[in-house]
């Protein structure tokens, strides 16, 4: 609403060089959208549940009243973040594999790590009949486990890096996307994020 000198203005007024405008009760746009961080967890699936299968949407009461949907996939055996939202130019953002975007993995794998593995997924290699994997950064942790962060998100990438390799996942827990992280979060629970978290999110992917 505005309002000229303390009155509602009317459409075509025009005003003078000392009216006093107003403008009340306008609501800034991101003030409209719900942002949470969601601790999937492993056996709950993102979409299309089989018979008897919980879903994300399991987890939000209100999720069709608030439109809410999910930015990014994890498979059903898989676990971790999740950015849950009604904002939709945000789901377009991440997930426009042009802007490479990075999210973060701890993966545990049954075969002992080699120290070569580094090198192989920093250069990038093709996953045989799939696609060609692009340079991947990867810290090792110990004998068996490791981060791994990815700017791109082909369906079971991870999984099907590692089995090119030999390795056999054991273990996948998704622990940051973009700005966002796990922190404190236990599986099945979801947690709004807070305004600065939303706006350094927003100013990332080029909304702000």
């Amino acid at each position: 609403m505005v309002t000229v000198n303390g009155k509602v203005a009317e459409i075509g007024r025009k005003v003078k060089p000392d009216d006093k405008i107003e403008i009340k009760n306008i609501k800034k746009i991101q003030d409209s959208y719900l942002y949470y961080t969601f601790y999937k967890p492993k056996d709950v699936m993102s979409h299309t549940p089989q018979f008897g299968e919980k879903e994300v949407s399991n987890f939000f009461p209100n999720w069709e009243k608030d439109g809410l949907t999910i930015v990014g996939r994890l498979d059903k055996h898989s676990e971790g973040l999740m950015l849950v939202t009604n904002d939709k130019r945000l789901v377009e953002r991440v997930l426009d594999p042009k802007f490479e975007h990075k999210r973060t993995y701890e993966v545990e794998v049954q075969e002992k790590i080699s120290k070569n593995i580094v090198a192989l997924f920093k250069k990038g290699f093709e996953v045989r009949d799939r696609f060609m994997a692009k340079p991947v950064d990867v810290e090792i942790v110990n004998n068996f486990n490791m981060r791994i962060t990815l700017t791109e998100g082909k369906k079971h990438q991870i999984r099907l890096m590692l089995n090119e390799l030999h390795y056999t996942v054991f273990k996948l827990k998704r622990i940051k996307i973009l700005n966002l992280t796990l922190r404190d979060l236990q599986p099945g629970v979801a947690k709004l994020v807070p305004k600065p978290e939303i706006e350094k999110l927003l100013k990332t992917v080029g909304l702000k």
